[in-house]
């Protein structure tokens, strides 16, 4: 988490820096005032980009004063919970080593059908709606199809890109879990941001149980996800935050980042996910 606290920082100082040059560096740094393509169709205003200047140094500056205030979250409050986690990370990039190109391609195509709406959304507003509606419909029957690969990812069990699209047999359930799993987050964020997370921490590996067959239904996954983050949610959190710097600096990269970070964050959550239902196997014969 230490290491994720200061990837933050540095991307805000990186972000301030870059917008504070851009923002009143004038046009000895910037050069013309306005270029035009080729063609002469588009023409590009530095202007437009120093009006917007102001708010993302604002930006920043939230942005390191987030990261300051995670690196003293790591160093006190999840400090355990970090050294427990630590070797996720390792077990991870184990996993990824030589099969990078796969875990790439999955989690790409997922994300892209899944969550594309959000990286466009102030393009084109019909497409970006039906894309939308699109991933919604789909969302189900592709993220237990997600959780099925990256489960016999980590397991090394052949996995195969198919897998991601596997799922469809199941679509009524798994679209009413999708759906059911948006609305009890929505419903508990709703009455503050805390429930929202808590909300999230507590429902995370429903998809994984019906992926692992180890829930019967949605309604069992969702009380046996909440069984078995009894006394993981903590954890869980702390391990979202190890990988905030990283995402911040994927945004930064205008997403480019993600290309690596995405497979190397779903895979230590598959291995989180690997280890405590084996710690509650090995309760439950004790």
């Amino acid at each position: 988490m230490k290491s994720g606290a200061l990837s933050i920082i540095g991307a805000g100082l990186i972000l301030i820096i870059m917008m504070s040059i851009i923002g009143f560096g004038g046009e000895e740094l910037l050069g013309p005032e306005t270029v035009k393509s080729h063609d002469q169709s588009y023409e590009f205003k530095f202007s437009e980009i120093q009006e917007k200047a102001p708010y993302a140094i604002g930006f920043g500056v939230l942005v390191v004063v987030v990261g300051i205030i995670v690196l003293i979250l790591s160093a006190t409050v999840f400090s355990e919970d970090r050294k427990v986690n630590r070797p996720l990370l390792k077990k991870a990039l184990k996993t990824l080593h030589g099969k990078w190109g796969v875990a790439i391609a999955v989690t790409l195509v997922y994300n892209i059908i899944v969550h594309g709406s959000n990286w466009y959304g102030d393009g084109i507003p019909l497409f970006s709606g039906l894309h939308g509606l699109a991933s919604l419909i789909l969302g189900g029957a592709l993220t237990l199809g997600f959780s099925t690969f990256l489960l016999a990812y980590v397991r090394n069990r052949k996995p195969k890109f198919a897998q991601l699209f596997q799922s469809f047999g199941r679509f009524w359930m798994v679209l009413g879990t999708f759906l059911l799993l948006i609305i009890r987050i929505i419903l508990w964020t709703l009455l503050l941001i805390v429930p929202g997370i808590i909300a999230i921490l507590r429902y995370a590996f429903v998809f994984y149980l019906l992926a692992d067959k180890k829930a019967s239904g949605t309604k069992d996954a969702f009380e046996k996800s909440k069984t078995l983050m009894n006394g993981n949610k903590k954890r869980l959190f702390a391990l979202y935050l190890e990988f905030l710097g990283w995402f911040v600096l994927s945004i930064i990269t205008v997403g480019i980042g993600f290309i690596w970070t995405a497979p190397y964050w779903h895979t230590t959550f598959t291995h989180f996910y690997e280890e405590i239902t084996a710690s509650t196997r090995k309760k439950k014969v004790a």
